[in-house]
C-alpha cells in the first residue's frame, strides 16, 4: 500500500489544475462571423439543479409538454450557464427568435460537438441526460394524474347519474369489494397468461 494521500495535496492539485474554462470559437473566421467565448468546465450541483429546473419550466406549459422548445432552450441554457456568450432578451425574458437567428450563424451546439474537447461534450451530454430524466418523470406523473383524474371524473358522473340508486349503500365497502375483485381477476389473468 502506498503512502496516504493528504487532502491538502489533492486541493493543491485541483487548485493548480490550469485554466478553469475552455475557449471555443463560434461562427466562421473566413467570413468574419467568428466570436470567441469561454466555457466553464462544469456547474456546481446547485447550478445543475437550476439548469434542470429551468429546462423543465421551459418545456412544460400548463402541464403540457412542448417538445418544440426542448432543443432551443437547452442551447440557450448551455450558453447562458456555461459560457460568457450574451443571450438576447426581450424585457426580462429570453428573445428565443433572436437567439435562433444567432444560432443559425454561430451553430452553438454543432460547434461544441465538433470540437476536440471530449470533457465538455461529455458534460453537456450529462446535462442533457439529467434534464431528460426529470422531463420524463414529470411527463409520467402528468400522464398518471390525468388517467386517474379521468377515472375519477367518470365515477363522479356515474354516481351523480345514479345517486337515487346509491342511497343507503356503504360506498367505502362497495369500493373495497370492487377493488378486491379487480385485484383477484388481475392475479388470475397473470396465472393464466
Amino acid at each position: 500500500m502506498s503512502k496516504n494521500i493528504a487532502i491538502k495535496d489533492v486541493k493543491n492539485i485541483v487548485k493548480n489544475d490550469g485554466v478553469p474554462t475552455y475557449t471555443i470559437t463560434f461562427g466562421n473566421e473566413k467570413d468574419g462571423t467568428a466570436v470567441t467565448a469561454h466555457m466553464k468546465r462544469y456547474l456546481s450541483i446547485e447550478e445543475e439543479t437550476l439548469f434542470v429546473d429551468k429546462m423543465c419550466d421551459a418545456v412544460f406549459y400548463n402541464g403540457v409538454y412542448q417538445p418544440e422548445y426542448y432543443q432551443i432552450m437547452f442551447t440557450i441554457f448551455i450558453m447562458q450557464m456555461l459560457s460568457d456568450f450574451p443571450i438576447p432578451k426581450k424585457t426580462k425574458f429570453f428573445d428565443i427568435n433572436e437567439f435562433k437567428k444567432w444560432d443559425s450563424v454561430f451553430h452553438f451546439m454543432e460547434t461544441i460537438k465538433a470540437s476536440d474537447n471530449e470533457y465538455l461534450k461529455n458534460y453537456i451530454d450529462y446535462l442533457k441526460d439529467i434534464s431528460w430524466e426529470k422531463i420524463n418523470f414529470i411527463k409520467a406523473r402528468i400522464q398518471g394524474q390525468s388517467k386517474f383524474d379521468d377515472l375519477f371524473d367518470s365515477i363522479k358522473v356515474l354516481s351523480d347519474k345514479f345517486a337515487d340508486k346509491l342511497d343507503g349503500i356503504d360506498l367505502t365497502k362497495a369500493v373495497n369489494q370492487y377493488t378486491n375483485k379487480v385485484v383477484e381477476e388481475l392475479k388470475q389473468g397473470e396465472k393464466n397468461g
